[in-house]
């Protein structure tokens, strides 16, 4: 597999702030993707690295948000078990475009 993609790497970093010490953030955001699932709605993402916590914590305040032309996509980030999940979802029941990751995605948090 590949890296994280930009946008992938903006949102996480956004989410995960005041969880993930700055090292840790650096030393996941350089790791490898080992999965890549689109669930017909949208995707997960995941990485792992022995730096992760191991209990389950959801990140998704603030609100953030991928936009490309008409396309939005809302982004949160499960921690579990030593890997990072980043979720891409349509809020609206929409499948999102299969090649949406090699989108040039801007990001943008929720005001």
């Amino acid at each position: 597999m590949s890296g994280l993609r930009e946008y992938e790497r903006q949102a996480i970093t956004v989410l995960t702030a005041g969880v993930l010490s700055e090292q840790t953030l650096a030393e996941v955001l350089e790791s490898e993707v080992v999965s890549v699932e689109h669930t017909g709605v949208g995707y997960f993402a995941t990485v792992k690295h022995t730096s992760l916590p191991k209990q389950h914590i959801i990140c998704h305040e603030p609100m953030v948000f991928g936009t490309e032309g008409d396309l939005t996509v809302g982004f949160l980030v499960i921690l579990k078990g030593q890997e990072l999940t980043l979720e891409c979802h349509l809020g609206t029941g929409e499948s999102v475009p299969l090649d949406v990751r090699e989108r040039g995605l801007k990001i943008k948090p929720a005001p």
